[in-house]
C-alpha cells in the first residue's frame, strides 16, 4: 500500500477513533501505531520546550504590529492593528497541535513540508523541529517578518518563507518544492482533539 493510500486510510481510521470506540477497535498495524505513538503520546519531551518558552514570551508581549489579513478575517476584532500576544493567543496554534504535528512529522519521516498559513511560526517551528524541510506561506507582510524573527531565535535553518496571498504563491512554491511533498495544513484553527483531522496530513 502506498503512503498516500496509508494517509488516506489514517484520516479515516482517527476519525473514527475520535469519535467512537477505542483503541482497542483499531486493527490495522499501521493505524494502530499512528494512533498509539501519536495520537496517544501525550509525553511533554524535551524538543518541545523551546517552542513553548517563545510561547510564553510571545504570549506577555505587549508589542503590537500592523496586519494585512487576506484570509478568515480576525478573531481578535476588526482593526488592523493587532497586539502580538492577542495573536499568539487567539491565532496560533494550541501547544497541543504543535505537538501532534511534530510527531507526526517524526511518524511519517516526511522530509518536506508545505504550510499554509503560518502566523507566528509556532507550528512551523514545531515541523522544523521535528527534521522536515518546511515551506510556510503567510499573507501578511509584518507577521511573516515576526515569524522570521522567531525562526531565528530558534536556531532554525531549514524553513523557508512565502509572503502573498495563497491564491497567487500556492502554484510558485510547490514547482520550488522538492519531490515527495508532505502536505500539513494548519490554516483552521481546531478548537479540541475531537477536530484535529480537520488538519490534513498527506503525502504526494
Amino acid at each position: 500500500m502506498s503512503i498516500r493510500h496509508q494517509a488516506a486510510l489514517a484520516k479515516k481510521y482517527i476519525r473514527y477513533y475520535l469519535t467512537a470506540g477505542n483503541r482497542h477497535s483499531v486493527h490495522s498495524p499501521f493505524v494502530f501505531t499512528l494512533v498509539e505513538d501519536v495520537l496517544n503520546d501525550k509525553a511533554f519531551i524535551p524538543a518541545y520546550e523551546p517552542m513553548e518558552l517563545l510561547r510564553k514570551r510571545l504570549l506577555q508581549s505587549a508589542d503590537v504590529v500592523q496586519v494585512t489579513d487576506l484570509g478568515a478575517g480576525s478573531l481578535t476584532g476588526a482593526s488592523n492593528t493587532r497586539r502580538i500576544r492577542d495573536i499568539a493567543r487567539h491565532a496560533a496554534k494550541p501547544a497541543r497541535f504543535g505537538q501532534l504535528f511534530y510527531r507526526l512529522v517524526k511518524h511519517l519521516g516526511a522530509r518536506n513540508v508545505l504550510e499554509l498559513g503560518t502566523s507566528l511560526g509556532l507550528s512551523t517551528a514545531y515541523m522544523a523541529s521535528a527534521g522536515a524541510n518546511v515551506h510556510t506561506i503567510e499573507g501578511c507582510p509584518n507577521i511573516a517578518a515576526l515569524a522570521k524573527m522567531n525562526f531565528s531565535s530558534l536556531g532554525l535553518d531549514n524553513i523557508h518563507q512565502h509572503t502573498g496571498n495563497f491564491d497567487t504563491e500556492l502554484a510558485g512554491v510547490l514547482e520550488r518544492m522538492t519531490a515527495p511533498i508532505s502536505c500539513i495544513s494548519t490554516v483552521t484553527i481546531a478548537k479540541s482533539l475531537r477536530y484535529a483531522t480537520s488538519n490534513s496530513a498527506c503525502r504526494i
